[in-house]
């Protein structure tokens, strides 16, 4: 069900806690984790709900969605096994992402790092069948498009089949919560077969953008374009627009109106 790094705790049915002399130095190493298979998706919801106490939140490792052969990256992903969202600047409560999600099988919980007052949380969503590398981007930007349109913007960065999730834990028992939900898992053929309309009509459009949540949109359109002010987050992008306004925010998104006016009638403004 999930490739386990540094598990301080190992996966046991129910959460039971199990300790290894095995520590992750360092992440970024490629490192090799340890398959589990041994529970569905229910035993995940009940392993996460039994958060521990850590001083930070690497203190008791992590944990990836997917079947991981060999060193932590992308080419290793033999599989995907469930959905990812990351949400730490939505704006939105963890109970709130929980009950966006109704009616997918779903477990929502908080983050080490989430407090009152700045909610940050993770949402895990069954899928009707393991997935591949590929099509796992190929929905994850469907989802994100998705929630975008709900008003709930997404990390476009977090979107990786091998993606690290830290072990869940917390600073204070009574900041933490986790959220199971019962329903139906995300049909991956259904999605794919959306994304495959939308690819059918993608070329008819075009998608302006000012920040970087707009990464997976920049990414799924051939006609994007980035408003001049998004260079502003230029250390923080790793997907970028095609083009790139002259003007910065709202004067921008005018100047891509404006060219496409100007391809449709043929007219150009003499004031420009």
């Amino acid at each position: 069900m999930i490739t386990l790094y540094w598990p301080d705790r190992l996966w046991t049915h129910g959460g039971t806690i199990q300790r290894t002399s095995t520590k992750i130095t360092n992440w970024r190493a490629r490192p090799e984790g340890v398959w589990t298979d041994g529970e569905d998706f229910g035993g995940l919801g009940r392993w996460i709900a039994n958060a521990v106490p850590a001083n930070d939140k690497e203190q008791h490792g992590a944990f990836a969605l997917a079947k991981i052969n060999g060193g932590r990256c992308i080419a290793n992903v033999e599989c995907v096994t469930a959905l990812g969202l990351d949400g730490d600047t939505t704006g939105i409560t963890t109970r709130e992402a929980f009950d966006l999600l109704e009616g997918y099988e779903r477990i929502v919980y908080s983050t080490y790092s989430s407090t009152p007052t700045a909610q940050r949380w993770r949402a895990i969503i069954a899928l009707s069948r393991p997935a591949t590398g590929a099509e796992h981007y190929r929905y994850i930007n469907l989802a994100h498009a998705n929630l975008r349109d709900a008003g709930v913007p997404l990390d476009a960065a977090a979107v990786d089949p091998c993606r690290l999730w830290y072990l869940p834990s917390f600073r204070s028992a009574e900041n933490y919560e986790c959220y199971i939900g019962h329903g139906v898992p995300l049909d991956v053929d259904v999605a794919l077969a959306t994304v495959d309309e939308l690819d059918a009509e993608r070329e008819r459009w075009i998608y302006v953008g000012d920040s970087t949540n707009d990464q997976a949109m920049f990414a799924s359109f051939a006609l994007s374009v980035g408003v001049a002010n998004l260079r502003d987050f230029e250390d923080r992008l790793s997907q970028w627009p095609a083009y790139i306004t002259r003007h910065d925010r709202g004067r921008g998104f005018i100047e891509v109106a404006e060219r496409l006016l100007e391809a449709r009638t043929g007219l150009t403004d003499p004031a420009r």
